[in-house]
């Protein structure tokens, strides 16, 4: 009985062992794919992956472009700041340049009237001082005693 019982369960274990690998092979064929379909989705994963990095590429090189342009927009802009800058001077300075240009010629101008008018009273007032000199009478010279108006005493 012993042999028997030996031999039982070694004729269940063998069985129970080569359904366990017979189970092992039913599943790994079943997950095994052909070589042609891993080759079709490798070729489509590289294909992808080459049309992902052409896209990354195109956007990086867009996003520089745009980096660039904006760059050479802000310059563009700053220079024309700066020129607008230096045209409002310009124009500033030209302004106040003739604003000093009238201001001196009517300063000069001013100065010539007073001029005119000085000289108006002057000529003015000589002609008053040479009338009155004219018609008041002449007092005869001042002589000191013992000077007389001859030649031969010097009243010096």
């Amino acid at each position: 009985m012993d042999t028997m019982e030996n031999g039982i369960g070694t004729g269940y274990g063998g069985i129970g062992f080569l359904a366990l690998i017979l189970i092992f092979w039913f599943f790994s064929k079943n997950n095994e794919v052909p070589n042609g379909y891993c080759q079709d989705m490798s070729t489509q994963c590289a294909s992808g992956i080459a049309q992902q990095t052409t896209l990354n590429d195109a956007v990086r090189s867009q996003q520089e472009f745009c980096k660039v342009t904006s760059g050479q927009y802000e310059q563009t802009e700053k220079t024309r700041d700066k020129l607008d800058n230096l045209r409002d001077e310009y124009q500033n300075n030209r302004y106040l340049d003739a604003k000093f240009a009238t201001q001196k010629l009517e300063t000069d101008n001013a100065l010539l009237k007073q001029q005119l008018i000085y000289q108006q009273q002057f000529n003015a007032t000589n002609a008053a001082i040479a009338k009155v000199e004219c018609e008041c009478l002449k007092r005869p010279p001042f002589y000191p005693y013992g000077c007389t108006p001859c030649p031969a005493t010097n009243c010096a």
